[in-house]
């Protein structure tokens, strides 16, 4: 299934939309993200069922959850994804796994989805580190005022 039309056409659509996102914001970015969603899909599906695969949609459900994630944990407005179509791509992984879509590589999207998770919790994390070490530095001034109020007491 991988290898036909059928299934290449729709993953390079939604590989070109979703990507696209990403490359508006940078395109460093985008080969960073593709680089790990495709290792991560690869291998997931690699390990559990050997080296007889191919196709891109590992890495297409990698940037739905990694777009849907930092949209909503990180605020980024570009990465906006309509819920019904994520709701949509979730509902294929069960299908695909018990064999209603055919022979799919069903890892790969499980793997590449896990990856996406992944990807969005450390980047998010990282976007958040000066918001925390500014938290964190307020935190200190109020605790150290607090001391040389006692010391002065």
């Amino acid at each position: 299934m991988h290898y036909t039309l059928i299934h290449l056409l729709p993953n390079v659509a939604l590989f070109w939309l979703l990507a696209g996102k990403v490359e508006r914001q940078s395109t460093l970015e985008l080969i960073v993200v593709f680089l790990f969603l495709a290792a991560g899909a690869n291998i997931s599906q690699w390990w559990i069922m050997g080296p007889n695969f191919g196709g891109l949609s590992g890495v297409v459900y990698g940037l739905m959850a990694y777009l849907t994630l930092l949209n909503r944990w990180a605020g980024i407005k570009n990465y906006y994804i309509d819920p019904i179509f994520a709701v949509l791509m979730l509902v294929l992984i069960p299908l695909a796994f018990a064999g209603f879509l055919g022979k799919v590589s069903s890892y790969a999207h499980l793997g590449g989805l896990v990856s996406g998770v992944v990807l969005a919790f450390v980047y998010s994390a990282y976007l958040k580190l000066p918001m925390l070490s500014n938290m964190l530095a307020s935190w200190r001034q109020l605790t150290s005022n607090d001391k040389d109020k006692d010391k002065d007491k």
